[in-house]
C-alpha cells in the first residue's frame, strides 16, 4: 500500500510538471504566423490633470510634445497619454506634424472628465473610435477604461487595447473607487478574452502590481505558465519587476512613480502593462517586455517637476 502511495504521488507529481509545461498551443488561443512586434509607450505627462486647478500641471505641452515625438522617433509606434485635455492633444498633434495620427479621449463624465490620447504612427496602425468603459456607485462615475481596436496594417493583425487613469490615492474613497474600476475593467475584458481577442491594457492604475485591485480583481499574474492554462480569465502582467528595487543596487530609484511621502516607501509600480496570453509563447520563451524609459535615453531632458516616467511595452 505504502508503494503504492509513493507511485501515485510521482505520478501526480509528473503530471503536475507535464501541466505547467504545456506548449502554448494546447489552449485555445489562437497565436497569428506575424507577430506585431509592437512597441506601446503610456505616460502621466501631468500637463491637465483633471479638476486641476489653475497652474497644477507639473508638465508644458511643448515638453510633452518633445516626450512623444522623441518616442515615437525613437522607435515606439504608439504613445499614450493621461493628464491631459482636448487642447493639449491639438498642440501636441500639431507639433507632431505629418505622419501620426491623434486620438482624444477627453470628453465629460460626470463632474469630472476623461484625461486620455493616443498618438500613433499611421503608417504603421489604425484604429476605429474608442468605446468607454464605464459606471457608477454612489452617485459617482466610475471611469474603468477606454477600449480601442488598433491595427497593424501590415498584417491585419488587431488589439484591443484598453486604457486607464485611476482615481489617486489621496482622494476620498480612492480603494473602493479603484476596485470598482477594477470590476468594471475585468467584465468588459473577459468577454473578449472569451471571443478570443487580443488584450493589451495600459495606464495608471494607482495601485501597485500585488494591490487587489489588481493581481485579484483584475486576474492578473506575474507568472506566465497560470496566464497560459487560464487564456480566457486571467492577464499577464510583465511590470512586477518594476515593484522591487534592483538586488545589486538598491540604492537607485525604481518603478514608475516618484513619492516623497509615501507611507512605505518613496518609489511605486503605479503605471503597468497587462497583456493576454497572445503574446506568450514557452517554446520560444517569448513574453511581452515592460520598462521604464529615462529622459536622458530620448536625448531629453526631465522635464518639469515631474512625478511619473514613460512606461515601454514591447509585444512580440
Amino acid at each position: 500500500m505504502r508503494r503504492l502511495l509513493q507511485l501515485a504521488r510521482i505520478h501526480h507529481f509528473r503530471s503536475y510538471l507535464g501541466a505547467a509545461s504545456l506548449p502554448f498551443q494546447s489552449f485555445n488561443v489562437q497565436t497569428s504566423k506575424d507577430p506585431m512586434n509592437l512597441r506601446l509607450v503610456f505616460w502621466n505627462c501631468g500637463v491637465a490633470p483633471p479638476r486641476a486647478r489653475q497652474g497644477a500641471a507639473t508638465t508644458t505641452v511643448h515638453a510633452a510634445a518633445s516626450v512623444v515625438h522623441a518616442a515615437l522617433k525613437t522607435g515606439a509606434d504608439a504613445v499614450a497619454l493621461c493628464e491631459v485635455d482636448g487642447n493639449t492633444v491639438d498642440q501636441i498633434e500639431e507639433e507632431l506634424g505629418k505622419g501620426f495620427r491623434a486620438v482624444s479621449m477627453t470628453k465629460p463624465v460626470g463632474r469630472s472628465r476623461w484625461d486620455l490620447a493616443i498618438f500613433y504612427r499611421s503608417q504603421r496602425l489604425r484604429h476605429r473610435q474608442p468605446v468607454p468603459v464605464y459606471g457608477r456607485d454612489q452617485g459617482s462615475h466610475i471611469r474603468a477604461a477606454q477600449r480601442m481596436e488598433l491595427t497593424d496594417r501590415s498584417t491585419n493583425t488587431n488589439v484591443m487595447l484598453y486604457l486607464l487613469h485611476w482615481r489617486s490615492r489621496p482622494a476620498q474613497r480612492s480603494h473602493d473607487h479603484r476596485e470598482k474600476a477594477a470590476q468594471l475593467l475585468k467584465e468588459r475584458v473577459r468577454k473578449d478574452l472569451r471571443e478570443n481577442r487580443r488584450v493589451v491594457v495600459m495606464g495608471d492604475f494607482n495601485d501597485e502590481p500585488f494591490d487587489r485591485s489588481v493581481s485579484k480583481t483584475l486576474s492578473t499574474s506575474r507568472d506566465p505558465h497560470r496566464v497560459m492554462r487560464h487564456p480566457d480569465s486571467m492577464l499577464y502582467n510583465p511590470t512586477w519587476w518594476l515593484a522591487a528595487p534592483s538586488p545589486t543596487e538598491p540604492w537607485e530609484p525604481f518603478g514608475t512613480h516618484r513619492y516623497s511621502y509615501g507611507a512605505t516607501s518613496n518609489c511605486y509600480a503605479l503605471d503597468q502593462a497587462l497583456t493576454s496570453a497572445h503574446y506568450l509563447d514557452q517554446r520560444t520563451r517569448a513574453a511581452p517586455l515592460a520598462r521604464t524609459l529615462h529622459f536622458s535615453s530620448l536625448g531629453l531632458p526631465t522635464p518639469g517637476t515631474l512625478d511619473h516616467l514613460p512606461l515601454e511595452l514591447t509585444l512580440p
